[in-house]
């Protein structure tokens, strides 16, 4: 069953800060405001375990959930793990391996995967049943 979580308090407008010279686009630059920092903590605890993990990640437009990913990808990688963000528009692409080579180590996070799950039709499911089949075999985990 897919853990669902929930980016609550981003609602706030992002606002317009004129920085000079620009802050370069690196997880430790990121600050986690009070809608991300629960769901951050909550994914680590769940992605680090030892076996198939599967997490939806919901949110509106430009809450956070882009630097969520990134974020979780520093974190992860320090613990050990090998984490690969994938463009939800590049997902049905990456998705034709089958996620052959993918281990226990891995955890694959989609990010924008709406691209991707918008534009399937009834009976294109299979590659995506087929990956996270995959996954779970060889206890990935999967965020989307």
């Amino acid at each position: 069953m897919p853990r669902i979580f929930y980016l609550r308090g981003a609602k706030v407008p992002q606002l317009a800060f004129k920085l000079d010279p620009l802050l370069a686009y690196a997880p430790q630059n990121f600050y986690f405001h009070a809608g991300v920092v629960d769901v951050f903590k909550r994914l680590v605890a769940v992605l680090v375990q030892d076996s198939f993990r599967i997490c939806w990640v919901e949110g509106p437009i430009r809450c956070g959930k882009s630097h969520l990913a990134v974020a979780l990808t520093r974190e992860l990688c320090e613990r050990g793990l090998a984490p690969q963000i994938w463009e939800g528009c590049e997902f049905a692409t990456r998705l034709l391996d089958g996620g052959i080579g993918l281990g226990s180590q891995d955890v694959i996070l989609v990010d924008d995967a709406d691209h991707y799950l918008q534009g399937l039709q009834v009976g294109e499911s299979g590659p995506l049943v087929n990956f996270i089949e995959r996954l779970r075999l060889v206890k990935s985990a999967l965020v989307l």
